[in-house]
């Protein structure tokens, strides 16, 4: 049972979420309601599920599964697999306030480095296509 103090309509519920290599995880979350004592409640506490759409097309929240806040990591960590590039996710506290669509980013990777090999071999066709195009437009017919 949930208890807690004061009432509270359509009151604003924020959240941030970031693709990990494990699924997602809650950088930031922050709700108004208060607990018995008037006190804010911190953390996750305030937390009662989130709503996931696990391939957001950027128009349309297509709530994909429900994740309840006892099965997500006291750090945030929420484990999934397979999470295409576009994730969004929608945070409901306890008082059933809901947050705005969060869509998480592409997970960055850095680019492997290139040998010297493959270095050299770019420069050479860039500088072809270089004298390639300058030859080109060298070369009009009037």
């Amino acid at each position: 049972m949930i208890s807690s103090t004061g009432f509270y309509f359509n009151d604003n519920v924020e959240i941030e979420v970031e693709k990990t290599r494990e699924g997602l995880k809650i950088t930031r979350f922050e709700t108004r309601i208060l607990d018995k004592k008037g006190d804010s409640l911190k953390g996750l506490d305030g937390l009662a599920m989130l709503l996931v759409d696990v391939d957001y097309n950027g128009e349309v929240f297509d709530m994909g599964m429900t994740v309840f806040a006892k099965d997500i990591g006291d750090d945030g960590v929420i484990k999934m697999t397979g999470l295409p590039k576009s994730v969004a996710v929608i945070a409901i506290d306890k008082h059933g306030n809901e947050s705005k669509a969060f869509i998480t980013a592409q997970v960055q990777r850095s680019a492997l480095p290139l040998t010297a090999e493959a270095a050299s071999l770019i420069k050479k066709v860039t500088l072809a296509l270089r004298s390639h195009i300058r030859g080109f437009h060298g070369s009009r017919l009037d």
